[in-house]
């Protein structure tokens, strides 16, 4: 299944039906309304993206998983954050709220906002809202979430060279306004670098350190195939059902890539690997039709 499927809090919705995870919670297909995000840096090698729902796989992160209460009243994922640092120095920019969103791959800041960051970063020249950097820039840039600092690879945040041959790069941090004169968008070029849970019931998202794995492609998907069949085996009565409505339930599901401009898209995956964040496809599915069609 290729598709953009929304995953926003309730306040999100800008139609007469309900969201993805409101269809989800009232079906009680889950045992918490939640679910974890781990992207894969495509220059690494690793092909074990994955959205895991109804728990945090445990296997994708280390350490404790700190969250950070929602901005009250917010209609997107948006999140208050402390700081941002570079080589250890801090920013001194307070009042921000960060928009967590995994279907973008820079990081937009208020203009003002973009070059306070990137006046520490060494080398740095700013042309309108884009600014170069040196390719071989190791600057320790981090942003700091209810008193955790995480780090930005460069890996992530130098782009492309503004010509061939350059030693010099564009910058995945884009001085441009996304909304408020505070709110910064923030996307894959933070979100490679730490593992991610949404919570929906407790209106909060959590950030874990992300364990050094990566999986061969065979792997990975000879994993994701054997999980969702034995879902689909052990749930036959039901798949009967949904089969009824919208044809067989295949075996395996496919990789969605996020939006990217030029980039390397960002891939994700349906694919449980473990009984305790084994998805329910069944009930999801149901319930994800329900909403569509308006029937709750």
């Amino acid at each position: 299944m290729d598709g953009i499927l929304g995953l926003g809090p309730p306040s999100s919705r800008l139609m007469d039906f309900p969201t993805a995870m409101e269809a989800i919670q009232k079906a009680n297909a889950l045992s918490s309304n939640l679910f974890g995000v781990n992207l894969q840096r495509a220059s690494d090698g690793s092909i074990d993206g994955e959205i895991s729902f109804g728990a945090p796989n445990q296997a994708k992160y280390r350490g404790p998983i700190s969250h950070t209460s929602l901005v009250a009243g917010a209609s997107m994922w948006e999140i208050p954050i402390d700081d941002a640092k570079v080589n250890g120095k801090p920013c001194s920019m307070t009042g921000k709220s960060a928009i967590i969103d995994t279907g973008t791959t820079f990081m937009l800041l208020p203009p003002a906002d973009a070059e306070q960051l990137h006046s520490q970063i060494s080398g740095s020249q700013q042309e309108g809202e884009i600014f170069n950097i040196p390719c071989a820039s190791k600057a320790l840039v981090q942003l700091i979430f209810s008193g955790v600092p995480y780090d930005i690879s460069p890996a992530d945040y130098v782009g492309d060279p503004i010509s061939h041959g350059s030693s010099t790069c564009t910058s995945n941090f884009i001085g441009r306004r996304p909304f408020g004169p505070n709110q910064w968008l923030v996307g894959d070029v933070f979100l490679k670098n730490v593992y991610s849970v949404f919570d929906y019931d407790e209106k909060q998202i959590g950030f874990a350190s992300k364990t050094s794995q990566s999986s061969s492609a065979s792997a990975y998907v000879e994993q994701a195939t054997s999980s969702l069949r034995s879902s689909v085996v052990s749930s036959r009565e039901s798949a009967t059902i949904i089969s009824s409505s919208i044809g067989a339930i295949p075996s395996t599901v496919a990789n969605t890539a996020s939006p990217s401009n030029s980039r390397t898209p960002q891939e994700t995956s349906l694919a449980s690997s473990a009984d305790p964040f084994k998805l329910q496809l069944r009930t999801v599915v149901l319930a994800l039709l329900y909403s569509a069609s308006g029937m709750f």
